[in-house]
């Protein structure tokens, strides 16, 4: 799974592959499904790539569409399609979104930093200071913490509900 994973990224457009390449590398594997189950999440891998180019050239429906195929196509275990859609959602503001697809995510593959970090901030959105420290320190087993990182921490550590996240609370 790891080489044809390898593989399917070095296959993106952007790196001189094409979709149609992806597409033939996630078919050619599925043979071999009933062996490994985790091989029908290539099928979702061209329209996480054609989601991030959508994404990249500000087509948000067009990014969340193929986000969407690609978890249809990619199935329950492909946690690939739930980072992209989870950060997407992330970035325009839909928390609810967000938290049920990157928290799915860190289900299906646990202490990725980037995830850990974005549930982080989510959980801080919702003025949840306890899940908030919990994710950093998950954070801090396998990653040192940026400046907004440890920011938020700190907010999390004081937590007053008229707050902010990551903002100062007594001018310190």
């Amino acid at each position: 799974m790891v080489i044809r994973v390898s593989e399917m990224r070095a296959l993106q457009p952007r790196w001189g592959g094409s979709y149609r390449a992806m597409e033939k590398l996630a078919a050619d594997a599925q043979k071999y499904a009933a062996q490994n189950p985790k091989l029908v999440t290539l099928k979702g891998f061209p329209d996480v790539e054609r989601g991030r180019v959508a994404w990249e050239n500000k087509d948000t429906e067009g990014a969340l569409r193929f986000y969407d195929q690609a978890l249809q196509e990619g199935g329950d275990l492909f946690n690939t399609g739930y980072v992209s859609r989870g950060g997407l959602y992330l970035r325009l503001g839909r928390y609810d979104d967000a938290l049920r697809d990157l928290d799915r995510a860190n289900h299906l593959r646990p202490q990725e930093p980037g995830v850990l970090e974005s549930l982080a901030y989510i959980y801080a959105h919702f003025k949840r200071p306890k899940d908030t420290l919990a994710m950093i320190q998950e954070y801090r087993t396998i990653a040192e913490p940026g400046p907004d990182l440890v920011n938020l921490e700190l907010w999390a550590q004081n937590f007053d509900p008229g707050s902010k996240p990551g903002a100062a609370n007594d001018g310190d």
